[in-house]
């Protein structure tokens, strides 16, 4: 079954008031920042380090995939001896709502293993007890930066974080009991009223 829930956009430079960027999408793509390539990326950083952006313009919606990608080829086609598009390919290629088997996921999982990350530190990888060790001694000793502190405690904590003893804590737990108590009571009280 072929749904017509996609369209083709345009990104324009509010600098220079011309396109540098023709895409075929639904939902919020046309919105997204992340997923694009390089040079769109490079761009944008300009726009931003100036003080501009950039603006979507639809150029058609409720179309079928085949429409959207023949449309988004005829944009690319159009555009691309005017202006310097950030598009790598003339269009009409991607995919949409691709599921990868569960064999092309273990190979990727497999080529990914033992390689550090390109961003986002160390963030969701697993490590031996031995290397937790030795990240952990180089790290001991090391004098921290009461800003440093401050923001490791916000970290865990949050930013509004109260640290309370454990008898604030128990009149604290307490009193929110007592309060969940009273409204459970008035809410029955409103629902027999109600009958």
């Amino acid at each position: 079954m072929a749904s017509d829930n996609f369209y083709v956009y345009e990104h324009w430079r509010l600098d220079k008031d011309e396109c540098f960027y023709v895409g075929k999408g639904s939902g919020d793509r046309a919105y997204r920042r992340n997923g694009r390539g390089t040079h769109w990326g490079n761009i944008v950083k300009k726009l931003e380090r100036i003080g501009s952006g950039y603006e979507v313009k639809l150029v058609a919606t409720g179309l079928s995939e085949k429409e959207a990608f023949a449309l988004e080829k005829e944009r690319i086609l159009f555009w691309r001896d005017i202006v310097d598009l950030s598009n790598k390919t003339d269009g009409g290629d991607g995919v949409s709502g691709l599921k990868m088997s569960p064999e092309a996921r273990a190979r990727m999982r497999i080529a990914k293993l033992g390689k550090k990350p390109s961003h986002n530190g160390t963030k969701g990888m697993k490590f031996s007890e031995e290397t937790k060790a030795k990240m952990s001694a180089a790290q001991k000793g090391k004098p921290k930066s009461p800003e440093h502190i401050k923001a490791a405690r916000n970290a865990v904590w949050g930013e509004n974080h109260v640290r309370m003893t454990s008898e604030q804590y128990r009149d604290r737990s307490n009193e929110l009991r007592r309060q969940r108590r009273r409204r459970a009571r008035e809410m029955r009280l409103v629902a027999q009223g109600n009958q």
